[in-house]
């Protein structure tokens, strides 16, 4: 078993992300610019596959034989008599049809969570800056796989169903949001951000009445979270296990949720200038959403984590003005016509380099914020080292 410095192996990969990344993305505005087709199937699938071994060869994690003991007492008798997510022993009891062995098997799940998220960012390269999309993710999601293989996949469910919503197709939608939830029930969540998007916005006026409520709900929601939270996951049996981790009183001043939910100053300057950009609008929303539940956070441990399923503001929000920065003058005649409404926006304030120059500084940070609060747990639990099948 071969084992590496963890610390060195997470700085290879962010740097990795960023050259690749950058590699993807002078392709495809070169072929935006000389109105050539672009080729990303097989880039992306080159591009990822490094990562992509990384996660599926190791048994490095803090919950890793966690998820091993909970793939050993899957069984589709067991759905409905167990705590776990009804969708995730489900998912684990069809892999024991392919092994019976945990350690391959949570790898084998580890792998498909990443392949979703790879074909999330393929399937918006029509409006995103798909090298920018990849650095986002990598440094915003990839390194979250490894611990959290069942939460990450409800993840890139709804980042899936995301993708759907800017591409109107409602049903696949609809399934995709479907299998977020029953892979894990804290995916009803960012189920919010789908009906804001729907009820909100359907008409002007409506608009304007969420934009002018919507900080003064975030506060209100904010204050009771502590109460509601109790409510709701004593009142619905399968939430029942989320009592368990507790309530707590955070110290401080919470502006931590300011840093992490920044796009959202972003965001309104942009949708008030694009409310027919469906991109922006749903980001507008996200980062509403995000940031209220980001405050609750700060009252309830359960919440700590959902902010990943905000992650579209990062994977889909900033390459999308990124491309938009880069292309603006070539793809107006391209997007006049555009029907889905992920045509061109308004140039950002910034020249393009800066722009990418602060998005890049922006993720490099988060990536280096996550796994510094992660540390202390990693050489507690002997993950210092990185333990390699092979």
């Amino acid at each position: 078993m071969e084992q590496v410095n963890s610390q060195v192996l997470y700085a290879v990969i962010i740097l990795y992300s960023i050259i690749t990344g950058l590699y993807l993305s002078r392709y495809q505005i070169n072929c935006i610019k000389k109105e050539h087709p672009t080729k990303f199937g097989k880039r992306l699938m080159l591009v990822s596959l490094p990562l992509l071994l990384v996660l599926v060869l190791n048994d490095s994690c803090t919950d890793f034989y966690s998820y091993v003991r909970i793939f050993n007492m899957s069984s589709f008798e067991s759905l409905y008599t167990t705590n776990e997510e009804i969708g995730w022993i489900a998912l684990n009891a069809l892999l024991k049809l392919i092994t019976t062995d945990g350690v391959i098997a949570i790898n084998i799940l580890r792998g498909l969570t990443f392949a979703l998220f790879v074909l999330a960012i393929y399937k918006m390269q029509r409006f995103v800056d798909v090298g920018w999309s990849w650095i986002a993710f990598v440094c915003m999601g990839y390194f979250n796989i490894l611990s959290m293989v069942a939460f990450m996949m409800a993840v890139a469910f709804v980042l899936l169903a995301c993708t759907n919503l800017i591409a109107k197709k409602y049903k696949l939608m609809l399934f995709e949001l479907t299998l977020g939830v029953l892979m894990h029930y804290t995916a009803v969540i960012p189920v919010a951000m789908f009906i804001l998007f729907f009820v909100c916005y359907g008409y002007p006026y409506t608009r304007k009445l969420f934009v002018a409520i919507s900080v003064g709900g975030a506060i209100i929601i904010a204050l009771l979270s502590r109460y509601i939270f109790v409510a709701v996951a004593s009142n619905i049996p399968f939430l029942n296990k989320y009592l368990g981790y507790g309530l707590y009183s955070s110290s401080g001043t919470g502006l931590r949720q300011i840093a992490y939910y920044f796009p959202i100053f972003v965001c309104l300057y942009f949708a008030a200038y694009n409310s027919k950009n469906r991109v922006m609008t749903f980001s507008f929303i996200i980062a509403l959403v995000g940031f209220t539940v980001g405050i609750c956070s700060y009252s309830i441990n359960n919440l700590k984590r959902t902010y990943l399923f905000f992650i579209f503001l990062y994977i889909a929000f900033l390459p999308a003005l990124i491309l938009n920065q880069e292309t603006y003058k070539w793809r107006r005649n391209v997007f006049a016509n555009d029907k889905a409404g992920t045509g061109v926006i308004g140039i950002v304030p910034f020249t393009s380099g800066s722009f990418k120059f602060l998005v890049l500084v922006y993720l490099v940070y988060r990536a280096i914020n996550l796994l510094s609060s992660e540390w202390a747990t990693l050489y507690s639990s002997g993950f210092s080292e990185f333990h390699f099948l092979f």
